[in-house]
């Protein structure tokens, strides 16, 4: 079996131009720049000298040690090419067009000099990537080439694309033919892509090859594994116009073994221990081509680096070591730690050492000076000092210096140190002053009358302090205490002021009592009973009407208006309603009212009375006092005699007859109500007549006597025969009642019920008597019997199916003789039938035997022939077993059904057994071969069919063998296995470019043993690979997808909505097509590269390479400019600040009320507004704000309005 090669690595070596015949001055930069052994004249190229600024432009170009110092953000640091230490020429690529010279050969750019027409010569130079952006070919320096005077040019080695960074340097070679003792050569780069296209350039050199001839096509060495196994090593090359070749090998550490080989164009290497790299150089003798070498690795030792821990900016830098821990050298890109931004390095080992290249990553944590929010600048003297943050905004903790203290006046400054171990720039220092306190002044009244217009509390003092007063209001109705309390940041002691409030007293007057008209009017008083003095409005109490009169406290007397009535009564003559003119004799009179409706009082005379028939007159006298008529005022009543209620007698009635109405009218002329109001015929009762009021007529009481009503009671008459004679119905009833019955004659043909009703006049009930009428019915027994010959004989029963009794004769039936006989019933007297006998016939038959043919022999599991519920001659019954068992031999015995003259009858069947026809099985065999023929007779001799006929070579299946008629044997089933070709599960496979690719297996996840084509993934491009699996395996072959993933996000461009729109988008554009993830913030990744609903604010921006080949790009400082539509001032945290987020110091924000006062102007860099206007809270509303900003460079204004909420 073949090894596993991992690496295989081709390098090109020359000879060395400073030990050769180099022609070329100053090819390596160590003698000079520009003008020193070449020349630079091509438009957009401009040589910069140190120190540099770490920023170049497209053209610049250098000779430095190192490339990093000329652009420190975009290009590596690393040594030049001759020594690690010296000089070399780094370009930054320029994007004039036009083929621009960035070297010519001589100081001049005449052209090297001294040359051989004729003779051939080597021109060449060694080229490294500077430029830490490249991802791809489009990136990279496309170095071109012009000769002049030579022919027969063409490239022996290297590429004139330049290789990507961690290639490191690679040397570029030309074979040509002096045509002239000089020979212009010159180099441009035919790349003008603004990113990446950055180079180093060293030891450049022509060589002369003198007896050597061109080779015919580009020397190519490489390892082989097609010619290796277990213990040899193949290499193999091109022949590219030479068959005579020199090498040389080393294995591992051993000496190297050098020699000549002759075709083929291959080259073995035997006996090789295991585990032991070889490094392989040829050298095509005659060729003016260079040697070259090739690697082989029997394993790829990873050189184990641990990348160190996140470091803090500005700290001293770690050291990248050139030796890993598993002891592989080599050199780090770029070769020293950035402490300013986050890197990824790549250590390269050194050739020959069968190692990977390892990645590491190294985060710089920003150093950051601390920040704080909110700390005072301005204190009050001898107020609670604050508690300044040990931890700062942004998370960096420490200690300040000094103690912080408000006993004295003055600006103090506190240093705050941050604490060891964290990435924190130095010491902060805040200034803060303490101010003196002042007393607040106010001009205020000390009291005040209850109910007066009460002072306004000003929110500015005498002396300039502007707070809030509690209570805020003052009150005018109760004395109190207002407490000033200066507003926030105000050196100012809060101050409290009393206002008494003095009652208002009310007046007091004695009432004035009302008087009538005419009478002489009451004085009003000057002065109230609780001693206010004051004037009265009218003055003078008017005696002609009722008036009210207003009494006013003169001068400042904390004192109410009063009012006073006085009640002028006009002179009433007593008016009375609803007094009877009538009234009965002896009746209870209501006394007449004392009060009348006009409410006058007094009394009448005589008293009311109703003892004595007649007429009186009643007089009614006012009490003194009233402003009541002299008329006296009087009332006549008769008082009528009682007249008595006639009616005419009721009753007496029957118990439960229908009643008669009670008339509501007497016969002379009463009306009234009844109670009860309906006569009862259930039992003797009193009735009450009452008569309605205003008729003069007594109540009268009258009984309604009820008589019991008689049930009449008769004899029963007793049941009888349908058609005997009827009897006669009674019309009078044993207790002496007289009456009809209906219907009136008894039925002799059917039961019925009759109803008897009493005569008019009697108080008797109905009555009712049901009569039986019995049918006359048939005595019922069937005419003709059956029986067997020789069975037992039925008995003959003395009760007939009618319920008849009675004998019989003959009284038994005999069986003994075939025929048929009579029997006579005769029916016991007294029973209603229609006749008194029945006379039936009894058949004797003679038995008969069932005539059912054998059953022919069976072959055990044919189908059962069905057993006959009915014989040839015509005997029904049934079989025990009911069904015949196919499998076994046995008898069936058939019972005829009860009712025939029939005997049992017995079969017995016979069935043979069924063996199973006998074939070899078939070998499983794989889809698409051929099939086998299946055998139509048996191994035991049994011969048939078989479906299907022929076996299908696609799939397994069952085949069933049916033996010909005539055979007692088995289907067969014949199970024949086809097996699937399976296919091998190999997943397709995806890794960066330029890792070290995994192996291919030969064996896949699901067992199936082959091989691949190609042999290798190769890891820059990527390809299909397909296994070929080995014989005998009924399987498949597989292609899969290896999957390149190259390095390709270098940078993102991206869009914003302007400022104040009203819905923020950021639109992220990757400069390298492909797929990758977006996060904004800390918020979620996602695939699209738009993000809408932006809030407002400062936000970072993070785009990541899925395949993890590119390290991510994070895009600070994203400014989305809006404002809160609202904001919540009421001291709970949230939303108590309004301000416009994004925009930086320059901007200047005014608020205005809806009517346009200014109430404040701010920075958008300051805390913002907390609703108020000279320290007072303003009500929820609608406010306006006027924008004054720049937007790319240009001044702007914006407007809005947002919405105060308390």
């Amino acid at each position: 079996m073949k090894k596993l090669l991992l690496t295989l690595l081709g390098l090109l070596f020359y000879a060395n131009p400073a030990t050769s015949q180099n022609l070329l001055t100053n090819g390596d930069f160590e003698s000079g720049g520009n003008g020193v052994g070449f020349n630079v004249n091509g438009a957009g190229y401009n040589q910069i000298n140190p120190p540099f600024s770490g920023v170049t432009n497209a053209g610049d170009y250098a000779f430095v040690t190192s490339p990093q110092p000329m652009n420190t953000n975009f290009f590596y640091n690393f040594g030049d090419h001759t020594t690690g230490s010296g000089k070399m020429m780094v370009i930054d690529g320029t994007t004039t067009g036009g083929q621009q010279r960035f070297w010519r050969a001589g100081n001049t750019g005449g052209g090297v000099c001294g040359l051989t027409p004729g003779n051939a010569y080597l021109f060449g130079y060694w080229i490294r990537t500077a430029a830490t952006s490249v991802t791809n070919n489009a990136t990279l320096p496309n170095i071109g080439v012009q000769f002049s005077n030579a022919s027969n040019v063409q490239i022996v080695g290297g590429n004139p694309i330049a290789p990507l960074p961690l290639v490191g340097w690679r040397q570029v070679s030309y074979y040509f033919v002096a045509n002239s003792p000089c020979v212009n050569i010159e180099l441009y780069n035919d790349n003008t892509n603004p990113v990446g296209n950055d180079f180093a350039l060293d030891d450049l050199f022509v060589i002369p090859q003198n007896g050597c001839t061109p080779p015919n096509a580009l020397p190519v060495l490489f390892f082989d594994p097609a010619l290796s196994d277990a213990d040899s090593v193949g290499f193999d090359f091109n022949n590219v116009g030479q068959t005579n070749f020199t090498y040389s090998y080393t294995i591992g550490n051993g000496a190297p073994v050098t020699g000549i080989h002759v075709a083929p164009s291959n080259f073995v290497i035997n006996n090789v221990p295991p585990g032991q790299p070889i490094a392989f150089t040829l050298t095509w003798n005659g060729i003016c081509a260079p040697s070259q070498t090739a690697y082989y690795c029997p394993g790829v030792t990873s050189p184990g680096f641990v990348a160190p821990g996140p470091i803090c900016a500005s700290a001293p830098a770690p050291v990248l070591p050139t030796v890993s821990p598993s002891g592989i050298t080599g050199q780090w890109v770029p070769a020293t730690v950035s402490t300013t931004a986050n890197g990824t390095y790549h250590f390269l080992p050194d050739p020959n050492q069968c190692s990977s290249v390892q990645v590491i990553s190294i985060t710089v944590l920003p150093a950051p000076a601390a920040t704080f929010n909110a700390l005072p600048t301005q204190l009050c003297q001898n107020t609670a000092a604050p508690t300044l943050p040990s931890v700062s905004a942004n998370g960096i903790n420490g200690t300040w210096s000094p103690a912080i203290s408000t006993a004295t006046p003055g600006t103090t400054v506190y240093t705050f140190t941050p604490a060891a171990g964290q990435c924190a720039a130095g010491p902060v220092t805040h200034s803060i002053t303490v101010n003196p306190l002042i007393t607040p002044a106010f001009a205020l009244p000390n009291q005040l009358c209850a109910g007066a217009a009460a002072p306004t509390l000003p929110s500015v003092s005498t002396n300039g302090i502007n707070g809030t007063w509690s209570p805020a209001t003052v009150s005018n109705t109760a004395t109190g205490t207002y407490s000033f309390t200066p507003a926030a940041g105000q050196c100012a002691t809060p101050i409290s002021i009393t206002i008494v409030v003095n009652p208002v007293v009310t007046p007091v007057f004695t009432p004035v009592a009302p008087i009538c008209t005419g009478q002489p009017a009451p004085v009003l008083p000057a002065i109230s009973n609780n001693g206010i003095s004051g004037t009265w409005s009218p003055a003078v109490v008017s005696n002609s009407s009722t008036a009210t009169y207003t009494f006013t406290p003169s001068g400042a007397q904390c004192a109410s208006t009063q009012t006073l009535t006085v009640v002028v009564n006009p002179q009433i003559t007593a008016s009375f309603s609803g007094l009877p003119s009538t009234l009965c004799q002896n009746a209870t009179a209501t006394a007449f009212p004392l009060l009348s409706d006009n409410g006058i009082s007094g009394t009448w005379s005589p008293a009311l009375s109703t003892a004595t028939l007649g007429t009186t007159v009643y007089t009614f006298t006012p009490n003194a006092g009233q402003c009541a008529s002299a008329t006296p005022v009087t009332h006549t009543v008769t008082v009528l005699a009682n007249t008595t209620s006639d009616f005419a007698p009721i009753g007496p009635l029957c118990q439960g007859a229908a009643a008669p109405n009670l008339p509501l009218i007497s016969t002379n002329g009463i009306t009234g109500i009844w109670s009860p109001a309906v006569i009862s015929t259930n039992a003797t009762a009193n009735y009450t007549f009452t008569p309605n009021p205003g008729q003069c007529a007594a109540p009268r009481t009258i009984t309604v006597v009820i008589t019991p009503a008689v049930v009449p009671a008769f004899t029963q008459i007793p049941a009888f025969c349908a058609g005997g004679t009827a009897p006669t119905l009674p019309t009078v009833s044993i207790n002496g009642v007289t009456g009809t019955w209906s219907p009136p004659l008894v039925d002799n043909s059917a039961s019925g019920t009759y109803v008897f009703t009493p005569n008019a006049g009697q108080c008797a009930s109905l009555t009712t008597m049901n009569i039986t009428v019995f049918p006359s019915v048939s005595i019922g027994f069937q005419n003709n019997w059956f029986v067997c010959q020789g069975s037992t004989p039925p008995a003959l029963p003395s009760l007939s199916p009618n319920g008849i009794t009675g004998a019989w004769s003959p009284n038994a039936i005999q069986t003994g003789t075939t025929g048929n006989f009579t029997y006579t019933f005769t029916a016991d007297p007294g029973q209603c039938t229609s006749a008194n006998t029945q006379t039936i016939t009894v058949t004797v038959d003679p038995l008969l035997a069932p005539d059912f043919l054998p059953v022919a022999p069976l072959c055990a599991g044919d189908p059962a022939p069905a057993l006959l519920n009915a014989s040839p001659n015509g005997i029904t019954g049934s079989w025990n077993p009911p069904v015949i068992n196919t499998f076994n031999s046995g008898s069936y015995t058939f019972t005829p059904d009860a009712g025939q003259c029939a005997t049992p009858q017995t079969l017995f069947v016979v069935v043979n057994p069924r063996p199973l026809p006998i074939f070899p099985p078939v070998a499983p065999f794989c889809a698409g071969e051929t099939a086998p023929t299946l055998p139509t007779v048996s191994d035991n001799g049994f011969t048939g069919t078989w479906s299907p006929a022929i076996v299908d070579n696609t799939l397994s299946g069952t085949y069933v063998f049916t033996p010909d008629p005539g055979q007692c044997v088995s289907n067969f089933m014949l199970n024949v296995t086809v097996n699937q070709p399976v296919v091998p599960d190999f997943p397709d496979v995806a890794f960066c470019f330029g890792t070290t690719p995994p192996a291919l297996p030969n064996i896949s996840p699901n067992g199936i043993v082959g091989t691949w084509n190609p042999p290798v993934l190769g890891n820059t491009t990527s390809g299909s690979y397909t296994f070929i699996p080995s014989a005998g395996q009924c399987a498949t072959s597989q292609t899969i997808q290896s999957t390149v993933f190259p390095d390709q996000l270098t940078s993102v461009e991206y869009t914003i909505t302007n400022y104040f729109a009203d819905s923020h988008t950021l639109t992220v554009n990757a400069q390298s097509p492909g797929n990758y993830l977006y996060q904004l913030d800390y918020g979620p990744l996602q695939e699209s590269n738009v993000f809408t609903n932006v809030a407002n604010g400062e936000h970072f921006l993070t785009v990541i390479d899925p395949n993890g080949c590119s390290e991510p790009i994070v895009v600070n400082d994203l400014i989305f400019v809006g404002y809160p539509p609202y904001f919540t001032p009421n001291g709970d945290g949230y939303h108590d600040f309004w301000n416009v987020f994004g925009l930086d110091n320059s901007a200047r924000i005014f608020i205005f009320n809806r009517h346009g006062k200014l109430l404040k102007q701010l920075s958008p860099l300051s805390e913002g507004w907390n609703g108020t206007y000279n320290g007072n809270p303003l009500p929820s509303d609608d406010y306006w704000f006027v924008v004054d900003y720049f937007e790319s460079g240009v001044a702007k204004t914006f407007r809005s309005h947002f919405t105060l909420k308390r």
